[in-house]
């Protein structure tokens, strides 16, 4: 068998999650921008990250996994929790509040170089001419695949520094829940249910599946979704920088993600000579 018709396989059952992951977490970013337009970012966070946590953990309870989190495992999570959830979740939805959902989309996934050079360092993937060429185009950020244990930890503990704060930046964050509109509820539900869970199962589906380096490289079609999302449901108009930044992202997701070419097949061993 070859490589190609080896990989294959896993790349066709890949597909779902990719699609899933690609819709819901691409439109998620005007939903977002609906969201922080009637509350403030860390208010719209401390209402979602922790039902997601709760929702991952119990996945991953249903799945068979074990939800005990090992004493040696602490000081990395606490630092991921914090870094990936409280200042990225917190962060990027300030960024979403002052430009358009489209173009805070593209530039929120430069993460798939970073997850790919990790990977090369730590793992030893072999890096191919087109992955090089896919992290030129893509640039699309960084990943830390964990399992789905872990990151119902990381969410609920980086959930905590985000509900503290929250009040101070918004002291009315509880008693205006009854106020919230139909669409602020809307966004709030879609990050909890589909952006906090179904997305995250397809993430690690991938994970489990894909190596490292194409795993992450799946996520640059959100983007793409993000900013057509965009326009249709914010009215966005997207301008050159943004339609070239798609282009590439598009270039490099093929660079990445096109099977291999199949080597040629080697003639048969050469009879040995008779004995003497």
């Amino acid at each position: 068998m070859t490589k190609t018709q080896a990989q294959s396989p896993g790349l066709s059952r890949s597909l779902v999650p990719i699609v899933v992951l690609t819709l819901v977490w691409g439109c998620n970013w005007p939903i977002l921008k609906l969201g922080v337009s009637e509350m403030p970012p860390l208010t719209f966070r401390a209402y979602t990250i922790l039902f997601a946590g709760l929702g991952l953990m119990a996945i991953a309870k249903m799945s068979g996994q074990s939800i005990r989190l090992p004493r040696a495992t602490w000081p990395v999570v606490f630092l991921l929790a914090f870094l990936n959830i409280t200042a990225w979740n917190g962060l990027v939805l300030f960024g979403v509040q002052q430009m358009p959902a489209g173009r805070s989309a593209i530039l929120a996934y430069t993460m798939p170089v970073w997850a790919t050079l990790v990977s090369l360092w730590l793992l030893h993937e072999p890096l191919s001419k087109r992955k090089i060429v896919g992290l030129g185009l893509g640039m699309a950020g960084m990943a830390v695949l964990l399992g789905d244990t872990l990151t119902a930890w990381m969410m609920l503990i980086g959930w905590v520094p985000i509900a503290l704060l929250a009040p101070m930046l918004d002291p009315a964050w509880l008693s205006a829940i009854p106020t919230l509109s139909g669409t602020a509820w809307f966004a709030i539900l879609y990050n909890i249910l589909l952006a906090g869970t179904a997305a995250h199962w397809a993430w690690f589906t991938l994970a489990r599946t894909l190596p490292v380096a194409v795993s992450s490289m799946s996520s640059l079609p959100v983007p793409v979704v993000g900013v057509f999302a965009g326009i249709i449901v914010l009215g966005e108009r997207p301008g050159p920088a943004e339609w070239l930044a798609l282009a590439l992202v598009v270039a490099a997701l093929v660079a990445v993600l096109w099977p291999d070419r199949a080597p040629p097949a080697t003639s048969a061993a050469a009879p040995a000579a008779p004995d003497d």
